[in-house]
């Protein structure tokens, strides 16, 4: 289906190495499972899957709002929702740049990263990833301050 308003795309920088990976990684269970070996070819096709789900992860900014899609997880919101960014503590992660929300978004289930945000944070944050892992940061931040222009914490 074709989109009749201009839509941008973030993916992580890995992406395309983690689906090589992830290929080579469900080939290579295959094989040992045809072999017998039940045991390594099952965690072998986990951690396929896992691999897998890190070529999913992405953010889409459009003029009607922004959307953070990661395996089993999509939020999105309007650009009138958006608050600021702040750094937010996730379990494990550490901390991660989020946008932070004026009204709570209604999520059906936490999955995916969410799972380690704080239980305070879940349906009012969307995550950020920063230069370093994601595909043209600095460009997601124009656009984030062309339609949102009041936001701060977006440095």
């Amino acid at each position: 289906m074709e989109h009749i308003y201009p839509r941008h795309v973030y993916y992580l920088k890995s992406r395309k190495i983690n689906l090589v990976l992830a290929v080579l990684t469900f080939i290579t269970a295959a094989f040992v499972l045809v072999s017998g070996q039940s045991i390594s070819g099952v965690a072998l096709l986990i951690i396929g899957i896992s691999m897998y789900g890190l070529t999913t992860f992405h953010i889409i900014v459009s003029p009607s709002g922004i959307s953070y899609h990661d395996t089993g997880l999509t939020l999105r919101t309007t650009w009138n929702n958006i608050d600021r960014v702040e750094l937010v503590d996730f379990r494990v992660f550490g901390s991660r740049k989020c946008i932070i929300l004026k009204k709570e978004i209604k999520v059906n289930s936490w999955k995916g990263i969410s799972w380690a945000a704080p239980s305070d944070k879940r349906g009012k944050i969307i995550p950020m990833l920063d230069d370093k892992r994601l595909e043209k940061f600095d460009e997601l931040k124009i656009q984030i301050k062309s339609y949102a222009p009041d936001i701060t914490g977006l440095s």
